[in-house]
C-alpha cells in the first residue's frame, strides 16, 4: 500500500474512533493489511469504568521476543498548541486546561448570560434556562472529560500504524515480532494497562517500542529509562542516514509518568522538530495534523528493522 493511499484509508476513511463500533472498523482494515502478510490479527475487549477498550494485537503477542506498540485511539483536541512531547506531553498547562474545557466555558458564559436576560423578565424561566445549560455542561463533561476529539491524527497516531505496516512487509510473519495498538491511551492509559496485565500473566517479558508520533521532522529520539540506554544507543547506531537519530535519557521519577513504566524493557521513539535546544512535534492535536513524510516512515522502519536483526 502506497502512503497516500494509507492516509487516505486509516487518516481520512477511518480517522473517527470514539466509538467501539468505529475502533471495530479499524479493526476490521487493520485484519485485511496484515493477514496478507502472513499475521494473525486479533481485537481484545475490556471494559473499564463503562468504557470498552479494543486493543489490537497483530502476530503472537505472547511469546514474541519484541513488541512494537503504540496508541491507535482519538486524542483530546488542543487550542493554541506550541507543540506536543512525548513525556511531558504538553509545553504549557494553561493551553490543556483551556482546550479540555473551551466548550464547557463557553456555555456557562452564554448560560450566566441567557439567565441574567431573563431574570428581570421571567424569574421562573431563568432558573429553568439555568437548570438546562447545567444539565448540558454536565453531559459535555462526562461525555468529553478530556474536552473534544481531535479527528486529525495523521500523524499523532496513524504515522506508527504506518511504520508497523512498513516493517511488517519485511518481516512477513516472522514470530520474533509482533504488534499491539492500544486503545484509551489518551483516556485513562487503559489500552497499556490491557497489554501489561496480559504479558505478567503470560510471565513474558519482551522488549517494548513505543511509537508516538513518528510520521513527521527532522530529528528521531529514541529514549527510555538510564538501564535501557545501551539498547536505545544499539538502535541509534542503526539509524538509517535518511533522519538524525540521537538517544536521550529519562530519570526514573519521569519514567513513572509515562508509558514506558509499565514495561520494564522499553523505549519510546518519536520524530520531532528541533529548534535550537527544543525538541517537540508539531501539528499534532490540531486540525494541520493532516500529513506523513514518506521518508520518515521508512526511515524508522529501517532503523528498527536493522536494529532487531543486529
Amino acid at each position: 500500500m502506497n502512503l497516500d493511499d494509507f492516509v487516505m484509508k486509516y487518516a481520512v476513511v477511518l480517522s473517527k474512533r470514539s466509538s467501539l463500533k468505529q475502533r471495530q472498523l479499524v479493526l476490521a482494515a487493520v485484519y485485511e493489511d496484515f493477514t496478507a502478510l502472513g499475521y494473525t490479527v486479533k481485537g481484545v475487549t475490556e471494559k473499564r469504568k463503562g468504557r470498552s477498550s479494543l486493543n489490537i494485537h497483530i502476530g503472537d503477542v505472547s511469546s514474541a521476543q519484541t513488541l512494537i506498540i503504540a496508541p491507535y485511539d482519538m486524542p483530546p483536541r488542543r487550542f493554541f498548541s506550541k507543540g506536543y512531547h512525548p513525556f511531558r506531553e504538553e509545553d504549557n498547562i494553561l493551553i490543556k486546561l483551556l482546550s479540555e474545557n473551551i466548550f464547557t466555558l463557553a456555555i456557562t458564559v452564554v448560560a450566566l448570560a441567557a439567565f441574567w436576560l431573563t431574570a428581570n423578565i421571567n424569574p421562573i424561566l431563568s432558573y429553568v434556562i439555568l437548570g438546562l445549560f447545567s444539565v448540558l455542561i454536565l453531559a459535555l463533561i462526562i461525555v468529553f472529560p478530556l474536552g473534544i476529539n481531535c479527528a486529525y491524527t495523521a500523524n499523532k497516531n496513524n504515522s506508527s500504524l504506518a511504520v508497523m505496516l512498513k516493517m511488517a512487509e519485511t518481516l512477513k510473519g516472522k514470530k520474533e515480532v509482533a504488534f499491539v495498538l492500544l486503545d484509551h491511551v489518551s483516556l485513562n492509559h487503559h489500552g497499556e494497562l490491557m497489554l501489561s496485565t496480559l504479558l505478567a500473566k503470560k510471565q513474558a517479558s519482551p522488549t517494548v517500542i513505543y511509537l508516538d508520533c513518528v510520521g513527521y521532522g527532522d530529528v528521531a529520539v529514541i529514549s527510555g529509562s538510564p538501564d535501557n540506554q545501551g539498547m536505545a544507543k544499539h538502535y541509534v547506531s542503526c539509524a538509517d542516514p535518511s533522519l538524525r537519530f540521537e538517544t536521550k535519557t529519562y530519570e526514573n521519577n519521569e519514567i513513572l509518568m509515562s508509558a514506558l513504566n509499565r514495561f520494564p524493557k522499553a523505549l519510546n521513539v518519536s520524530v520531532g522538530i528541533l529548534k535550537g535546544k527544543h525538541w517537540s512535534v508539531p501539528k499534532v492535536r490540531t486540525p494541520q495534523d493532516t500529513e506523513i513524510s514518506e521518508t520518515v516512515i521508512e526511515a524508522v522502519a529501517s532503523t528498527l528493522l536493522r536494529g532487531l536483526k543486529a
